[in-house]
């Protein structure tokens, strides 16, 4: 991975928070979205797995990236609302999945899942996000 952030949008700067993360977020393919995240030592909680606020930042950052990504160049997006549900622990590689369910003209409401390297669902969670500007 480098140690930059890179985005779907290239026009973006990388983001400081996004570069800590390790975040990197692949280009979208078939109406999806994917933001990847490895386990490193800063991320983790007194177990040893990723923090479950590290991957609420990842479920956050990959719902928000599949909804900016259809909004073409100058898109914007704040999140409005988030549900999480924690079904593993987070360790290894962590993949985040989203996809938009449905987009209005000023909101918008996206799914996402995290998955583990070996395909183990880490949590699902769905957003609405206010759309601030859209191309």
């Amino acid at each position: 991975m480098s140690d930059t952030a890179t985005t779907a949008q290239p026009a973006l700067a990388p983001r400081p928070y996004y570069t800590h993360l390790g975040l990197e977020i692949l280009p979208p393919e078939n109406g999806t979205l994917r933001v990847v995240m490895d386990a490193k030592a800063e991320l983790a909680n007194s177990r040893g797995e990723v923090h479950g606020g590290a991957i609420a930042s990842l479920l956050d950052v990959t719902i928000s990236s599949t909804l900016r990504s259809t909004l073409g160049d100058g898109g914007a997006a704040a999140t409005v609302s988030m549900t999480i549900n924690y079904l593993e622990p987070g360790r290894g590689r962590l993949t985040g999945t989203g996809r938009v369910i449905r987009k209005g003209r000023t909101i918008a409401s996206i799914e996402a899942h995290i998955h583990d390297d070996k395909g183990a669902i880490v949590a699902h969670g769905v957003g609405v996000m206010r759309v601030l500007r859209s191309a």
